[in-house]
């Protein structure tokens, strides 16, 4: 692309960070398979194009919105631990699609800077 305006346009990725070849929802993140797929798939989007200039950013980090989060699951806290693995509010922003208009449980997301938002609100 080498358009005039390119670096200009801004983009993320949005995914639910699983392959057809994964686990499908709900993501029990105490399922070694699952954080570990949720891990590699945003390092890989941090290894491969969140140093674009033209990759969506906030405060100079970069942002990538995952789908499917209402899915997540775990009792040990492992989807904290996996954020937290990948750099969440310090390397990067994640951002979270929640498919409910439900309200949203603080504790669960009380390792997040950044507001949540569901679709709904």
């Amino acid at each position: 692309m080498e358009a005039d305006l390119f670096n200009q346009i801004k983009f993320s990725f949005i995914s639910t960070f699983v392959d057809n070849t994964a686990p499908q929802p709900p993501y029990n993140f105490d399922d070694p398979k699952v954080k570990e797929e949720f891990i590699n798939s945003i390092n890989y989007i941090k290894e491969h194009y969140a140093n674009l200039p033209n990759f969506w950013k906030i405060n100079g980090k970069p942002v990538i919105v995952t789908w499917s989060t209402h899915a997540y699951q775990s009792k040990e806290g492992n989807i904290k631990d996996a954020f937290e693995k990948v750099g969440s509010n310090k390397d990067i922003y994640i951002i979270g699609e929640i498919a409910s208009n439900l309200a949203i449980d603080k504790k669960f997301y009380s390792f997040l800077e950044a507001s949540v938002y569901g679709i709904y609100n």
